[in-house]
């Protein structure tokens, strides 16, 4: 299908400068500039200061995207819409919930070891260190002291007084209980987040295409409108379909060969570390790198040995630069590719701005923003740009 040719957006605004005598276009351009950049500051504090309610939408409709042509292929066996998106809903969750009780086991077992790994880990450095008489061991002389003179500190009442006669305020420090209290609280918040992405997802696959019959609708009485906004639609859709079925393959061929690297390697408790790996893979460029310190760890408290911990790290980057660099390209296709300078800005970004839900959503979001600023003319560069 040949795609309309798009309308220069300063068209109007040049012309309406023309219209006013003694109106320079130069500074109507300005301030048409000026006004952008305000409106993209704008956006980028909405957008950071409503993460709470924006986080749930966007992952709610990328998961019903994802989820769509499953729906509308039951529908066509004459399920209705609420039933199949009940069924798929129920379908997912319930293989989730079926992996988690296989896996718990194992999952519980390397939870339990990872503070006597973490100390062994530790104990590993610091008999390292401990070879050297430089710089680092005298630094470390230094930070054990100070640590002493701190915890004498502390078991005085009010303190020293200071130079204005007020005593001094010594911070306690974070107890055990406030930290559980803190880690369940933020876990409760991102369990509600899920809740509320789901129930939206349920509600936009019952939905079908309606929602987008209204967006079609409410972009004017235009034609040439409305055509445009089916083929944005469309490419939207069919992006982000692409980009959820590439993830599901690639990750679950990372998983698979993981399982059977770690087991051949002789690594306890290989699917769960193997699941670790694939689902940090979400994350490009720094999961890679995070699952193979954490599997490194894991072999290093296994075997005694930092040449086990680099061969099991080894493997991990190995089997994601494998996955990034032959199947993924291979899978997506050259017109769905983008710019890896452009990937890591965004996933910089979007990390700021969503935390870890910014990193997961950072690629489905730019890959959005690219189809639909190929159809504005204005925003030619910012397509130029994250085109590979």
């Amino acid at each position: 299908m040949s795609r309309p040719q798009p309308l220069p957006a300063n068209a109007a605004v040049n012309d309406e400068a023309a219209d006013v005598p003694g109106t320079p276009v130069a500074l109507v351009d300005w301030q048409a500039r000026a006004l952008l950049v305000l409106a993209v500051l704008a956006t980028v504090v909405t957008l950071r200061w409503a993460r709470d309610f924006i986080v749930p939408v966007v992952t709610a409709f990328f998961f019903a995207y994802t989820l769509q042509p499953i729906v509308d292929r039951l529908y066509a066996w004459h399920v209705p819409r609420s039933l199949g998106a009940l069924l798929v809903l129920a379908l997912l969750l319930g293989s989730l919930a079926f992996a988690v009780a296989s896996l718990r086991d194992d999952a519980m077992q390397s939870l339990e070891s990872l503070p006597s790994a973490t100390r062994k880990f530790s104990d590993a450095l610091a008999g390292l260190h401990s070879k050297s008489n430089g710089t680092m061991h005298a630094m470390e002389r230094i930070a054990q002291e100070m640590n002493r003179l701190a915890r004498q500190a502390e078991k005085l009442s009010g303190g020293p007084p200071a130079a204005d006669g007020n005593p001094v305020v010594v911070s306690t420090p974070t107890t055990f209980g406030s930290l559980v209290w803190s880690g369940s609280l933020t876990a409760l918040a991102a369990l509600s987040r899920l809740a509320l992405s789901l129930l939206l997802v349920f509600f936009l696959l019952q939905a079908g295409d309606a929602f987008r019959r209204k967006l079609v609708r409410v972009v004017g009485p235009s034609l040439s409108a409305k055509r445009a906004t089916v083929e944005v639609l469309n490419d939207i859709n069919t992006q982000v379909q692409k980009y959820m079925f590439m993830l599901l393959v690639t990750n679950g061929v990372l998983g698979l060969t993981s399982w059977a690297a770690y087991d051949a390697l002789g690594l306890d408790h290989a699917p769960v570390w193997a699941i670790v790996a694939a689902v940090l893979h979400l994350v490009p460029y720094v999961g890679p790198l995070l699952g193979a310190g954490m599997t490194g760890i894991a072999a290093f408290t296994q075997f005694e040995s930092f040449a086990m911990a680099a061969l099991a790290a080894g493997i991990t980057i190995a089997l994601a630069t494998f996955v990034g660099m032959f199947l993924v390209p291979w899978m997506s296709g050259r017109q769905t590719r983008m710019n890896p300078t452009a990937i890591f800005i965004a996933l910089l970004f979007f990390g700021w701005l969503w935390g870890a839900w910014g990193l997961l959503l950072a690629i489905p979001v730019i890959a959005t923003l690219r189809v639909i600023a190929e159809r504005i003319d204005s925003l030619q560069p910012v397509a130029e740009l994250l085109s590979e």
